[in-house]
């Protein structure tokens, strides 16, 4: 029996997954083309998107793999390959409210810029655009996202600053915050932001949710 082809992602592993992004992604390129001229069986049609139309082309989507650390263990990964933690992150990640997954999952998140929701107001509150993202089908992050998406992220260009769209965690300060992951100079950073509910934002701010599922 033929296989379909994204039955083989599925069953690959990460490395493998890794070396042949290029070839699956012009492979779904491909099926899509040629489902849009009815030309492809729909046992070999790609799965349908996820996102809103609205969304599409915009947004930057990619997968990530969390759980299976604990706070101590992130911490610690994060200390053992460079990253610069900053203070209220690091007690955020100390704190009760911070859980991570016992076990390894992937979850598929939605980076975006502020203005790519759509929202009338040109400066929205942090609640508008959590309130927002919701409408078009993304979730807040599991709190551990931010140290993971760290992690991973190693090319990050300078000067790019990304915020975690996650419910605040209240850091050494007592005041509410959310995790970043930027790049300062040659410094790969896991910062905090203090993230009011009526805080304004930017068109250009960046924000990262999860999709739904």
């Amino acid at each position: 029996m033929a296989m379909n082809y994204i039955e083989a992602p599925r069953g690959a592993s990460k490395a493998n997954l890794e070396q042949y992004a290029n070839g699956i992604g012009q492979m779904e390129q491909l099926a899509r083309s040629l489902q849009s001229q009815e030309l492809l069986p729909e046992r070999f049609a790609p799965e349908p998107s996820r996102l809103r139309t609205s969304l599409e082309g915009r947004v930057r989507q990619e997968t990530l793999t969390i759980g299976g650390k604990t706070s101590q263990e992130l911490l610690g990964a994060l200390t053992q390959g460079g990253f610069r933690i900053g203070s209220y992150a690091r007690s955020m990640m100390e704190s009760p409210a911070f859980t991570t997954l016992p076990e390894p999952q992937e979850i598929d998140l939605v980076r975006l810029q502020v203005k790519d929701l759509g929202i009338s107001k040109n400066i929205p509150t942090t609640d508008e655009i959590y309130a927002k993202a919701q409408e078009l089908g993304l979730d807040l992050c599991p709190a551990e996202v931010g140290p993971q998406l760290r992690l991973k992220y190693k090319d990050q260009p300078r000067g790019e600053w990304v915020t975690i769209g996650m419910k605040q965690i209240p850091a050494s300060d007592g005041y509410p915050n959310v995790f970043e992951v930027g790049r300062h100079g040659r410094g790969l950073w896991l910062p905090s932001r203090w993230t009011r509910p009526d805080l304004w934002w930017n068109p250009g701010d960046q924000f990262v949710f999860s999709l739904r599922k």
